[in-house]
């Protein structure tokens, strides 16, 4: 469910900031956020806004206008995340925030000593092949000495057969000159340098063996001596880091405490210093996925539900044995000759619309009464001419409608004279349409011609336009003028009084 994030952005000074865009970039992806996936906000001018914000994290961009954009922080939004304002989510404890600065040094102490120790260990394994190819090169340089004290040997008995050969030629031929004697003693000693050359080259075979051994054991040494220098750095590293945890006394991290957060796989724990671990949310999260939604769930399965009592009549889920209970009720409240469905479908006849097949049976009858039945199938004009209402009904057809309140009159004036009410004109009067001059004759001709005289008492005004209105001239008192005077007639044609009220002095004319 969507959190709401709303306040005003303001400065340091404590002024709305304008024209600024908050950016909101998903850091991971949650249940209804994509990472990466980007949600701006204008605020108004004041600075206002207010953003209905997913569960996820957030990276906070402040963009304004002219300006490179400026990172604003991390925050964070979970499904029970109360609704604040942006500085509020901006300044929560983060993952961070709760591991305190010893903590991270132990970290990277424990870091550092693990690889140290990976060191010491590939040199160790270093220090073993060396130590091999010491003793390989050893043995390749003993079996090189054997090989050259054999040399010698064969030669030494080579040098005694020649002398033995060279005293048996000289006492077998004496006679033999000295140039036989010579080649036969050149002979010899060809032979003996041979053999006195090949030892020599097992010998100084044997020695560079022995050297490379050599070599190959100090470079064991040195490598041994390393992984042990190596491994005394990791132990002092080790004992530090211990005693580092002493001194800081780590203790487990609460609401109010930062400290060290454990991790539990515990689906039903209510513990407060325990984070839940990937597997505990996805347990928990399975188990959600069984449930059945507050809002029109769908079950499946064999649901089950307390069975209401008989008298029910809430709200209340009602199961199979509720029904078969009330069906039970109704069938033992009729008669027993119709207390099953067979007996009252048989009764009805087995008609399944037997409710329209009587209604349609009754509509065909008329009661048992004279005036009905004479009624019975004649048109409406029938039925007026039957009650004696045609002369009502012409009568009515050509009356006065009350609600009229006289508009539906076909002669008003006609109407006024019969009745013997007085006429009055409810606007102005045009009297002449000009301003020439009248006489008291032509005056009395025009208030005939208006039908003056069929009232016992008429009235009208003049118009106020003096260009439109008569001038009565012949009175013996002055001119007249008829524009805004007020026109009186009191009696009929024979015996009339006229009074011509002016809206001004008649000396002027």
């Amino acid at each position: 469910m969507p959190v709401l994030i709303s306040g005003v952005l303001k400065d340091g000074t404590g002024t709305p900031v304008q024209n600024c865009t908050i950016q909101l970039k998903a850091c991971r992806t949650s249940t209804t956020v994509v990472v990466n996936t980007v949600a701006s906000e204008n605020p108004d001018d004041a600075g206002r806004y207010s953003m209905d914000v997913e569960q996820g994290q957030y990276t906070v961009m402040l963009l304004v206008e002219g300006y490179p954009p400026s990172h604003a922080g991390v925050i964070t939004v979970y499904d029970d995340s109360k609704p604040g304002t942006l500085n509020d989510f901006l300044g929560a404890m983060t993952e961070d925030d709760v591991r305190p600065e010893a903590l991270r040094r132990f970290e990277a102490m424990v870091e550092e000593v693990a690889r140290q120790a990976s060191e010491a260990s590939r040199n160790a394994t270093a220090a073993g092949q060396a130590s091999e190819q010491a003793q390989t090169s050893a043995g390749q340089a003993a079996e090189s000495a054997t090989a050259a004290v054999n040399a010698a040997g064969a030669a030494e008995a080579s040098a005694t057969q020649a002398a033995s050969s060279a005293a048996s030629a000289e006492s077998s031929a004496g006679t033999a000159t000295t140039k036989a004697g010579e080649a036969s003693a050149s002979a010899a000693s060809a032979d003996t340098a041979r053999t006195a050359a090949a030892a020599s080259s097992s010998a100084s075979e044997a020695s560079t063996h022995a050297a490379a051994s050599d070599t190959s054991a100090s470079l064991a040494a040195q490598s041994r001596a390393a992984a042990g220098e190596l491994a005394t750095r990791a132990e002092e590293a080790a004992k530090r880091a211990e005693d580092i945890a002493d001194v800081i006394s780590l203790e487990d991290a609460s609401l109010t405490k930062k400290g060290i957060v454990k991790l539990s796989s515990a689906t039903d724990s209510d513990s407060e210093a325990l984070a839940a671990t990937p597997k505990a949310v996805k347990t928990v999260m399975g188990e959600v996925r069984t449930k059945a939604p507050l809002d029109s769930p769908a079950f499946t399965g064999t649901p089950t539900t307390p069975t209401p009592p008989g008298d029910a009549k809430g709200l209340q889920t009602t199961n199979a044995e509720f029904v078969r209970k009330l069906i039970a009720a109704l069938v033992g409240s009729v008669l027993e000759p119709l207390d099953t469905l067979q007996e009252l479908a048989d009764a009805l006849g087995n008609d399944p619309n037997f409710a329209t097949t009587v209604l349609n049976k009754l509509a065909g009858k008329q009661p048992l009464d004279e005036t009905l039945t004479a009624l019975s199938g004649k048109s409406v004009d029938g039925l007026i001419e039957y009650v004696g209402l045609r002369e009502t009904i012409s009568r009515a057809a050509d009356a006065l409608q009350k609600s009229q309140n006289g508009g539906d009159i076909p002669d008003k004036d006609l109407f006024v004279r019969r009745i013997g009410a007085a006429r009055a004109f409810d606007g102005a009067v045009i009297i002449g349409c000009d301003d020439n001059p009248w006489t008291t004759a032509e005056f009395i001709v025009w208030l005939e011609s208006q039908g003056a005289f069929n009232h016992p008492y008429w009235m009208c005004r003049g118009s106020w336009s003096y260009a439109y209105n008569k001038i009565i001239t012949d009175t013996g008192c002055g001119n007249i003028c008829l524009a805004g005077a007020v026109i009186e007639v009191m009696g009929v044609r024979g015996a009339m009084t006229i009074r011509v009220t002016t809206s001004h002095s008649v000396s002027g004319w």
